[in-house]
């Protein structure tokens, strides 16, 4: 089964959309090489909404996120596509770890969870006045957040400046 010209090019843009709301390395240009092997992942992983689930994925692992600092001083890592694609070399197979661990996620999806379940994740997770980004995801007032809004407003979640719980 070959993934269609134009589920490749809807993953390099869903894959650019998350770059630039997470500060991850945007792909500039899909050379044919490159299309070729994102054609051949999302064939691998079973398509575009498992792409887009191992995206979802990405903030909450410390590492690909860039939260994790670096053991010699250098700048924190940054995703960039060809990463994500790779599926040999130290990190292994990228996507299919991060299909599993968007699966096995604590953070309800925000299209298929009640706002009760978040209000118990937030309760239960938000201490300190510290977002687990890698078990809530991106926080209130940050493009990607997942908590419903209705949700954030109820528990006074404010949108400051920083993209932060207040």
């Amino acid at each position: 089964m070959k993934a269609p010209a134009a589920a490749v090019q809807t993953a390099c843009d869903l894959y650019n959309e998350a770059a630039k709301a997470h500060g991850w390395t945007v792909c500039a240009t899909l050379t044919p090489p490159r299309a070729k092997r994102l054609e051949g992942r999302l064939r691998d992983i079973g398509g575009i909404e498992a792409f887009k689930r191992a995206l979802s994925a990405v903030p909450r692992d410390t590492f690909l996120s860039g939260q994790a600092p670096p053991k010699d001083g250098r700048a924190p890592f940054r995703l960039d596509i060809d990463v994500l694609l790779q599926t040999d070399g130290k990190l292994g197979d990228v996507l299919a770890k991060l299909v599993d661990k968007a699966a096995d996620s604590v953070a309800p999806r925000a299209d298929a969870a009640p706002g009760d379940d978040w209000k118990q994740l937030i309760k239960a997770h938000y201490v300190g006045g510290v977002w687990p980004t890698q078990i809530l995801g991106p926080r209130p007032g940050e493009r990607g957040c997942l908590v419903p809004l209705a949700v954030q407003r109820e528990l006074n979640l404010n949108h400051g400046s920083t993209g932060g719980p207040h």
